[in-house]
């Protein structure tokens, strides 16, 4: 068996920063992290240099920043480096003695700079290669588990598994899975307002150009015409992030769901059962669920609740408080921070398994359409209900499922949205 060590080191950009009360030594062995030596090792110089307890508070430390996925490893064999481990989320763990097999379905292998990158959203990891070491993955098509590039692969998640090839995952595909991990916030990747071009190539006009020069004027509807039903809603849309002085009412919250997402009818539609809702929705499958967090409603606790769309009931979900307060949280990171906490926190989730089932191919893309549909339905019915409601830039799928509990391939969070109290301003 290939002997293959893991050596930490803080991520590019990031270090030790000293901890009040924790040991010197502790402190000092993290600070020294270079990806040279393996973690063990490193505990173990701690153990016999300083004692159990200098050991014991650097293995709680380096626990602390492995979870806040601070480090990544060097993987060495036979003394040389042959890849770097890099993972994603505070959940990560190695399938230490995991051999043979060929790679999941879910991974790919691409080039990112001058490295060669191996990852999959189910890993929770990405692995880059030495240039050397890659030559190893030719490994991967006779299942070599001897090989150690085999079996870096493998300890790290990254070959099939027969999960993999089973409801619920069988229903997802290699490109839907790759761009919902890709696209939404989690630890250990860039997502989100980050102006990465600034200062580098200029923006892109807010307004395309004409592409040729003749142009058609067209008349414009009266003021009185804009300013009366259902186009004054339209016009009166905007995203309002500050809530009322008062907090929303059950009643309210009733009213929006019932008017923006509940089921009005179940039908059957050919080999599919199939439903009707206030939002348009591909092939009216309908394979989006509402779960509403509760900071501050008159008449309903504090907690998560996921609604009933055809019940039109809230069902209240146990839930860890810290967590909960972390899931509401999110919007305010998606804002800036500059904002109070929003009175509700509403998650759109999908079953795609119940998506897929019909549609190949173009699953996900489907579920995104339809998300933006109910956005939409969401928006403008909170606009002629005189509240203030939100979509929210991007959230945790891994976030959501530690408060569910659900299976995140028979379903996953999707989309954000906040609901407060009346409140003026916005945009």
């Amino acid at each position: 068996m290939p002997d293959l060590q893991y050596c930490p080191a803080f991520k590019p950009g990031l270090a030790f920063f000293p901890s009040p009360g924790l040991d010197p030594a502790a402190q000092a062995a993290l600070a020294g992290l270079d990806g040279e030596r393996e973690t063990e090792a490193l505990i173990q110089g701690v153990l016999a240099a300083h004692g159990f307890w200098a050991a014991a508070e650097a293995r709680y430390a380096l626990r602390i920043c492995e979870l806040g996925t601070k480090l990544d490893y060097a993987v060495l064999h036979e003394g040389a480096r042959i890849a770097w481990l890099c993972p994603l989320n505070g959940d990560f763990q190695l399938q230490r003695g995991r051999t043979g097999g060929r790679l999941s379905r879910f991974a790919c292998l691409r080039r990112d700079g001058r490295a060669l990158v191996c990852e999959s959203p189910l890993a929770g990891v990405r692995v880059e290669f030495e240039p050397a070491a890659a030559a190893g993955l030719s490994g991967l098509l006779s299942g070599d588990g001897e090989d150690p590039v085999v079996r870096l692969l493998g300890e790290a998640g990254l070959l099939e598994t027969e999960g993999e090839n089973r409801p619920p995952a069988e229903f997802w595909e290699f490109h839907d899975l790759l761009f919902h991990g890709a696209s939404r916030r989690h630890a250990g990747r860039r997502v989100g307002a980050t102006f990465r071009f600034q200062g580098r190539l200029e923006s892109p006009p807010a307004v395309k150009p004409p592409l040729s020069p003749q142009g058609i004027p067209l008349n414009k509807p009266t003021s009185k015409e804009t300013e009366t039903g259902f186009q004054d809603v339209l016009e009166r849309r905007r995203s309002r992030r500050e809530p009322g002085p008062r907090p929303i009412t059950l009643a309210k919250l009733g009213e929006f769901l019932y008017r923006s997402v509940a089921i009005r009818q179940r039908f059957a539609g050919g080999p599919q059962e199939l439903l009707l809702r206030p939002y348009p929705s591909g092939g009216a499958i309908h394979e989006l669920e509402f779960y509403i967090a509760v900071h501050q409603c008159e008449g309903l606790e504090t907690g998560l609740y996921h609604y009933h769309a055809e019940e039109h009931a809230l069902y209240r979900l146990r839930s860890d408080e810290g967590r909960l307060r972390e899931l509401i949280g999110t919007a305010l990171i998606s804002w800036g921070g500059a904002y109070p906490t929003p009175n509700l926190f509403v998650t759109i989730a999908a079953r795609l398994p119940r998506l897929a089932w019909k549609y190949e191919g173009m699953a996900y893309r489907i579920i995104l359409l339809n998300a933006g549909a109910a956005l939409q339905t969401m928006y403008l019915v909170a606009t002629a209900m005189g509240l203030a409601p939100c979509a929210v830039g991007n959230g945790d799928p891994g976030l959501f499922r530690a408060l569910t509990g659900i299976d995140p391939m028979e379903e996953t969070s999707v989309a954000e949205f906040t609901l407060s109290s009346a409140a003026a301003g916005g945009r």
